[in-house]
């Protein structure tokens, strides 16, 4: 499974995700959002740092906590939008255009389901999608020309 890595010279600490996950939920109990938003933290450092796959682990490590299998409230949806959002911004970093499409659709449909049909956040939603597969557009009409 996933690992963190920790470097302080000259040792090297590697704890595995379940340790971690362990740890939170001894120091912060059932506080779902407290453990979500260290996650969260953890990922965007993995993200100033380059370490993208790291960043995408640790929200997959998100979307798949035990707590999240059973919520179906509103808040829940967004919450899982905003973390779709968040790993289609590092695959477009990554440059994985279909990987970011896919992941604005369940941002979508998260937003479909839970918010009202005039939000501007939807809009904004397909607006991004749109401009999404018209480089996806644009890539196939290159690799056809060459």
């Amino acid at each position: 499974p996933h690992t963190l890595l920790i470097t302080e010279d000259p040792l090297q600490y590697i704890f595995p995700w379940s340790v971690i996950t362990k740890l939170q939920k001894v120091v912060f109990g059932n506080d779902h959002s407290i453990r979500l938003s260290t996650m969260e933290s953890l990922a965007f450092v993995n993200i100033k740092m380059h370490r993208y796959d790291r960043a995408l682990r640790v929200y997959e490590d998100m979307l798949n906590l035990e707590e999240n299998k059973f919520a179906t409230s509103n808040l829940y949806r967004l919450t899982i939008a905003k973390l779709l959002g968040n790993m289609s911004y590092v695959y477009l970093k990554m440059h994985k255009l279909r990987a970011a499409l896919a992941c604005l659709k369940g941002v979508l449909a998260n937003q479909e389901a839970s918010l009202p049909s005039d939000d501007k956040s939807i809009e904004q939603t397909r607006n991004f999608m749109a401009d999404i597969e018209i480089q996806l557009w644009q890539e196939r009409d290159q690799n056809h020309n060459d």
